[in-house]
């Protein structure tokens, strides 16, 4: 009789707390749209791994993002050209692999990966030159949609790789960190909310 008294008082509590499956409490899933500019002449089935690896760090935060290549444009959409060489001159350093230009008053849209130096640094972590691309413009549009400095000390917003973040790569394991993940949810969802209010 005691086995039936704890199913009957764990039903009940079930009912009073309005409990759901872990799966249920998921957040609803969010999107972004990104216009993808290669004027580094990347090989397209590179491309396309680069850019499904990218999908992939967003997708572990319940984000998707949406490649496209030419307009429309929606609302908040951002912008991730490939260049073959740096530019401006924080990209100096050469272990720079990209840039996401902005302020702390005022985010940018667009943001920028180094092809030449990803190809010569992927080699060093370990990585085919796609997997760290993807992660690069994974990287690089968390800038865009973090607060202004959002390096962090673990994950794809690392600010210097080592090779956890390689293995983590290798792995599709690596995405952002459970806050980092939040704002960037929370900065999608008043951008959408904005969009409705208008």
């Amino acid at each position: 009789m005691g086995w039936k008294c704890w199913i009957a008082g764990l039903t009940l509590w079930v009912g009073v707390t309005g409990w759901e499956p872990a799966a249920a409490q998921t957040p609803a899933r969010l999107a972004v749209q990104v216009f993808l500019q290669d004027d580094a002449g990347v090989p397209a089935d590179a491309l396309e791994q680069a850019k499904d690896a990218a999908t992939r760090v967003f997708a572990l935060s319940n984000i998707d993002l949406r490649w496209i290549g030419h307009g429309p444009y929606q609302p908040c959409s951002l912008t991730v050209r490939i260049m073959a060489a740096p530019i401006g001159t924080i990209s100096r350093n050469r272990l720079v692999l990209g840039m996401a230009p902005g302020t702390r008053e005022a985010r940018a849209i667009i943001a920028f990966a180094f092809y030449e130096r990803i190809h010569y640094y992927a080699a060093d972590l370990g990585l085919n030159d796609s997997q760290l691309l993807g992660h690069v413009m994974a990287h690089e549009l968390g800038h865009l949609l973090l607060p202004y400095g959002g390096h962090s000390l673990t994950g794809v917003m690392r600010g210097a790789w080592d090779g956890t973040q390689a293995n983590q790569a290798t792995l599709g394991l690596l995405t952002f960190a459970t806050a980092e993940a939040a704002l960037i949810r929370d900065r999608l969802s008043a951008c959408v909310s904005r969009i409705a209010r208008e």
